[in-house]
């Protein structure tokens, strides 16, 4: 709308309040005119994408109809797809003007049963409930569960860094795949456009690019990314021309070969001596220290353990995350928070408030784990060290069984592997049950729903594409 309306953009800004919230989506202005239109006792439903609910742009329109106690109503789809040719995440939306004490959410888990009976988790989230943060309305078996795990004082973003990748604004020049190993000093790789170079291996980082990182795996790169930077004491300084012609003639070459692509980016702003500076400074020096790489649209929580200095790029949507206590010298483990992160508990949170794709797909980006809740280990208390110990273990024996796995040869030897990764895999499970205080019934509701959802995502015909 900025290209072809702009002024609509900025009169729908000053005129609706649904509006002044960055970025929005024009039907959250029909919601608040048709909320305006309404007499005394006047009802409104609306068909619309239940984006609003979470996305930040939501946040004026949910803090309206918070506010006058608007909300009377709501049937969630989730991922369903209602309408054919089209991808659509949808809702059914009913406002009263008078205000309701209470709002009627019903889930549907099944939209088959719902079209034809009606049929779906309901419940009645009280008004007061409804605020301007983001809707998480959990009705149901789980409600509760959700509310205890909610309550949680400390959050992801409150004990950890988690920061996006390299912004180049030049991926294609950049990124380079590569050919075969560093030999003398020089790797072999290809371009974007299939030609080889030899450049020199001291400034090309591995690079993850169109990988789907796995839980306990360490990340496989193919690619490398050209780093015209010197890094020293937590700053980045670009690598002055003079020495990069010196020191690394080959890679000088390359960047000069492309250096009118360069100069042009970002409507010609490059047209200086740093031509060949990365788009954005952020988070240069982030990539180089032991981290967790967190894969962010996933049909289930993927947060690999690095420590071989992998770079990647990506921002809100992805396609990678990175992860380090906060501050990085913190004395509980990162593998301590490696099993929390994986472990089917936190995963079952995360769908409770992170935004569906269709295929049983969700975001793990930053502004959804953030809010996953983290138990906090005192290690001067002999219990909690010897938690702490415990998940230290058992993360470790995890990446050990999966390295082994990568080299198995035989269908026997796999088969075993397997068998002992499941088995552990159950083990971090009950001990994240244990930190969490979790009844028996309660971690039947976990088991229950995580296993249907993995029923789920093996039936689905769909598939996300992450473009690097």
């Amino acid at each position: 709308m900025k290209e072809w309306a702009p002024l609509e953009v900025e009169f729908y800004k000053r005129a609706f309040a649904a509006a002044g919230k960055g970025n929005y989506d024009i039907y959250v202005v029909f919601v608040e005119k048709g909320l305006s239109l309404l007499n005394g006792r006047g009802r409104l439903g609306f068909i619309l994408p239940h984006k609003f609910f979470n996305a930040q742009y939501g946040e004026a329109l949910r803090g309206l109809l918070a506010e006058g106690k608007h909300l009377a109503g709501v049937v969630h789809f989730g991922d369903a797809q209602i309408f054919a040719g089209a991808t659509t995440y949808t809702c059914l939306l009913f406002l009263e003007k008078a205000g309701a004490d209470a709002c009627r959410f019903t889930k549907v888990d099944d939209l088959d049963a719902w079209q034809k009976t009606g049929q779906g988790t309901e419940g009645a989230i009280p008004a007061a409930n409804v605020t301007a943060a983001e809707w998480n309305f959990t009705v149901g078996r789980g409600a509760d569960l959700f509310e205890k795990l909610r309550r949680m004082p400390v959050k992801l973003g409150d004990v950890a860094s988690i920061f996006v990748g390299l912004q180049t604004s030049a991926d294609k020049i950049y990124i380079l795949e590569e050919i075969s190993p560093t030999e003398n000093g020089l790797t072999q790789v290809r371009d974007c456009n299939g030609a080889e170079w030899e450049l020199e291996a001291d400034l090309l980082k591995p690079f993850l690019s169109h990988v789907t990182v796995s839980s306990y795996e360490q990340p496989r790169t193919h690619h490398r990314l050209i780093f015209p930077y010197a890094l020293d004491s937590g700053k980045a300084q670009l690598i002055d021309k003079g020495i990069m012609a010196a020191r690394y003639p080959k890679i000088w070459a390359y960047l000069q070969q492309n250096s009118g692509f360069l100069r042009d980016r970002e409507g010609g702003k490059w047209h200086h001596d740093q031509w060949y500076a990365f788009g954005r400074t952020q988070n240069m020096t982030e990539m180089d220290a032991p981290k967790l790489i967190v894969q962010v649209i996933s049909q289930e929580g993927r947060y690999a353990y690095d420590e071989d200095s992998i770079y990647f790029t990506g921002g809100g949507n992805g396609p990678y995350y990175g992860i380090r206590w906060r501050p990085s010298d913190k004395p509980v483990s990162l593998f301590y928070l490696q099993g929390l992160l994986n472990a089917k508990l936190l995963d079952y949170y995360l769908g409770k408030i992170s935004s569906p794709f269709r295929g049983g797909y969700w975001s793990y980006g930053k502004r959804f784990i953030e809010q996953l809740p983290i138990r906090p280990i005192d290690l001067a208390d002999p219990a909690d060290r010897e938690r702490h110990d415990r998940m230290v273990d058992l993360v470790e024996e995890m990446l050990a069984l999966h390295r082994r796995l990568a080299v198995a040869r035989t269908d026997h030897e796999q088969t075993n592997l397997k068998r002992q990764i499941d088995a552990t895999d159950r083990r971090i499970d009950r001990l994240v049950y244990d930190l969490y205080n979790l009844t028996d019934e309660e971690i039947r509701i976990v088991e229950k729903e995580q296993d249907r959802g993995e029923r789920l995502t093996k039936q689905s015909p769909y598939c996300m594409i992450t473009n690097t």
